[in-house]
């Protein structure tokens, strides 16, 4: 079997969920005796599609459609002419999962691009696409159980077992990594991923970031008040990276040596044991077991279904076992919701409350979720500060229903990580196509981003400032932010105020929801400025609106239709199709 066909698994993924999903597949189709193999797509020639017969992506949608950055180098050479015959990918079968949010416009649009771009190509669809959507019931769920059925039927007519059993759910699978303990010593603490990352000729990314120092990590709102925002600034001297207003950082945060420590000695294992692995991993070959905890495994992140089913294997209670796998089931996902997500309980957490889990150390490193990377809006323009990036970052703490405290894992390293701190921070540039600033500095622009949404009007103001004292002629530009107070989280305020006593910003509202006796947002400011927002509109400005994912998008876009309407006098449903043309046109961005 192992030389005959199998399936070959790729997903490409910007946050961890679709490659969770693509080894979920790989472990399932094991079970079933059906081979396969997982890569990321970025990893993958196109031109080995040709020699498959088998193929699964499982792929995200990032931002405002973009495709994952694990997935652009893969997509871009798919898209080549030379790839572009109808007959390139006959006899080859082929099954998509997306993962995205309905609440976007874009939801899922890379899945969908992909599966048609496979079936003109001459790809030969094994299932319908399958479109998780995380506004479902039960979330991704909701599509991937009834996909996943249908797909390993098909799979399975392939695949005889011929007279095989499957696998139960609740047989352990060997593990793919052999670890043991070294008998040897390391002499220093160094991240290989640093270690080999120094060209700058590379191309950096999540296996190959560049070690960027911090070298300003000030707070921008008032230390009596309750959000802490901070300003960071990141030395990219010798990295050659380049970037445009309105892309994004991605930043690999670091667990702290206590959590670290407390998580190992929690599970019975000595933090400063060295370990060697073997196999097809991107981790160091040796390593002590903190070193491994706190630089690449999400110990204070939250687990997925995946996780729950795998430490399931090695509780010795029985009743915690059950619970365990009662979770993994369709019936239990909402209770595993109201578990696990609605009070965004930790990993380590998670092996508290259930204690009789001990994971063997060869289990380890495969069950614990890999580190993620978290994206931020850069917040300046590069070509005002060409060897620094700087970000606008609101630290995550909150306290849960249950009157538990939780923290960002990437914010809270931030807010610790200080210019002293002797280990740099991994970063990587993302551009963001839908959000980068117009390439022609005569269009006009209409922002709208409260709060830290401002970081990429920031940089756009910063770029528009350039490009003004260097003569060359700018559109015109309205800006509208909003905080609580003027006097506590007002971020920026003498930047804004200078850009538009300059003229570089010709329109500047802002809105102090807490100020006054009735609340005021910006919506209320773009209702205000109703003939400014149509006008602008009708003279081709793109609109930008950056901030929450939550209630305040919808708020904007409502308030703009509105505006338009009152402006025009025309009806809501000619306002509403004036918007809806706006975003088929890539003129109304969500950032």
């Amino acid at each position: 079997m192992t030389n005959g066909p199998k399936v070959t698994i790729l997903y490409g993924s910007q946050t961890g969920t679709a490659q969770d999903v693509a080894r979920r597949i790989s472990k399932d189709l094991l079970r079933r005796h059906v081979p396969s193999t997982v890569r990321s797509l970025d990893d993958y020639e196109v031109l080995n599609l040709q020699q498959e017969r088998f193929l699964i992506f499982c792929a995200s949608t990032s931002g405002r459609g973009e495709v994952p950055d694990n997935m652009r180098a893969f997509w871009t050479t798919l898209l080549n002419k030379k790839f572009s015959s109808p007959e390139f990918l006959q006899g080859v079968q082929f099954a998509v999962f997306g993962l995205g949010d309905s609440s976007y416009a874009s939801f899922n649009f890379v899945a969908k691009r992909l599966f048609n771009r496979l079936q003109n190509i001459g790809g030969t669809p094994i299932v319908p696409r399958g479109d998780g959507d995380d506004q479902a019931a039960l979330g991704l769920e909701s599509a991937l159980i009834p996909w996943l059925a249908e797909l390993y039927r098909h799979l399975l007519m392939a695949f005889p077992l011929y007279g095989r059993s499957i696998i139960p759910d609740d047989v352990l699978l060997p593990p793919i990594l052999k670890v043991r303990a070294s008998q040897e010593s390391l002499p220093s603490d160094i991240d290989p991923l640093i270690a080999r990352s120094t060209n700058p000729d590379d191309h950096f990314s999540f296996r190959k970031p560049f070690p960027a120092r911090i070298i300003e990590n000030c707070r921008l709102t008032a230390t009596d008040w309750h959000q802490d925002v901070r300003h960071i600034v990141f030395d990219i001297t010798g990295s050659n990276l380049s970037f445009r207003p309105g892309d994004a950082v991605n930043i690999i945060a670091r667990n702290s040596d206590s959590d670290a420590c407390a998580f190992l000695t929690f599970m019975g294992f000595d933090p400063n044991m060295v370990i060697e692995i073997d196999g097809e991993t991107d981790l160091p070959s040796r390593s002590r077991l903190v070193d491994l905890m706190k630089d690449h495994f999400e110990i204070m992140g939250t687990g997925r279904t995946s996780f729950f089913e795998a430490i399931s294997h090695f509780a010795s209670d029985a009743m915690q076992k059950d619970k365990l796998r009662e979770y993994c089931t369709p019936e239990g996902q909402e209770e595993l919701r109201w578990y696990n997500s609605s009070e965004r309980r930790t990993i380590f957490q998670v092996l508290q409350d259930f204690p009789s889990v001990r994971i063997p150390l060869e289990h380890l490193l495969e069950v614990i979720p890999r580190m993620q990377a978290r994206q931020f809006s850069i917040s300046s323009a590069q070509s005002l500060h060409p060897l620094q990036l700087e970000v606008t970052v609101g630290i995550v703490e909150f306290v849960t229903k249950m009157k538990r405290v939780r923290k960002g894992v990437c914010t809270s390293y931030l807010s610790r990580t200080l210019p002293e701190d002797p280990l740099p921070v991994r970063i990587w540039i993302s551009p963001q196509k839908s959000s980068q600033i117009p390439t022609n500095s005569e269009v006009p622009i209409l922002g709208i981003g409260p709060g830290t949404g401002c970081a990429i009007f920031r940089s756009f103001l910063q770029e528009r400032h350039f490009l003004h004292q260097t003569g060359v002629p700018l559109g015109e530009m309205a800006y509208f932010y909003g905080c609580r107070r003027s006097d506590k989280d007002y971020l920026y305020q003498q930047e804004w105020e200078a850009h538009h006593q300059s003229g570089v910003l010709q329109h500047f509202e802002v809105a102090f929801s807490q100020m006054q006796e009735k609340k005021v947002y910006v919506y209320h400011r773009i209702l205000e400025q109703a003939p400014l927002i149509s006008r602008l509109i009708d003279e081709g400005a793109i609109i930008y609106v950056s901030g929450s994912s939550g209630q305040m998008p919808r708020d904007v876009r409502d308030a703009i239709v509105e505006a338009v309407k009152r402006a025009k006098c025309i009806s809501l449903e000619e306002a509403e199709a004036a918007i809806v043309h706006l975003e088929k046109t890539s003129r109304y961005r969500l950032d």
